[in-house]
């Protein structure tokens, strides 16, 4: 990127310095300019949305994200948080979906969405099979998602000594 086109940038920034990233400037002034004026992001309730994260996607990709039909439903809301734009958005709809089968979607997590499909679906079938939960209370006295599902992979075997890869291989699900 040449300078000029940097100081545009950062003319279009003028106020929105907390949007500055390494990423950003391995973009084109056409394209941050796009994201500062889509019709979606520009309303007042898709603010929290507007972080450096964004950059990390593609144009097509943050389209795609905020207009996910899932987005309309209130039990869905909370998922719209700025790390939803690390996240594959066919994963997240797969995901959602597959929560859904279980009916326990109204509780997912966003490090839950994080998971491979494949493989939340394959733990999901050991925490039935082990009769293990899938939603628990929480310290406010409401439900929550356990936090197995939500668990990286690495927590998952150090700290409830379930090995994903040991699970994959035994291939549960259809």
């Amino acid at each position: 990127m040449n300078n000029s086109e940097k100081i545009l940038i950062n003319q279009l920034l003028k106020g929105q310095e907390y949007l500055i990233s390494e990423c950003l400037y391995k973009r084109g002034y056409e394209f941050v300019k796009s994201i500062l004026e889509n019709e979606t992001l520009v309303k007042e309730e898709y603010k929290d949305l507007r972080t450096s994260t964004i950059w990390n996607s593609s144009k097509n990709e943050i389209e795609i994200k905020l207009n996910l039909t899932f987005w309309n439903d209130d039990r869905y809301k909370h998922l719209l948080k700025p790390t939803i734009f690390s996240i594959n958005s066919l994963q997240i709809k797969n995901n959602i979906l597959l929560l859904e089968k279980y009916c326990i979607s109204p509780f997912i997590t966003i490090n839950c969405l994080r998971k491979n499909t494949y493989d939340l679906e394959q733990l999901i079938e050991f925490l039935i099979e082990k009769e293990i939960e899938l939603i628990v209370d929480d310290k406010k006295g409401g439900k929550k998602l356990t936090p197995i599902l939500s668990a990286s992979n690495k927590v998952l075997k150090e700290k409830y000594g379930i090995d994903i890869k040991n699970i994959r291989q035994r291939g549960r699900v259809a």
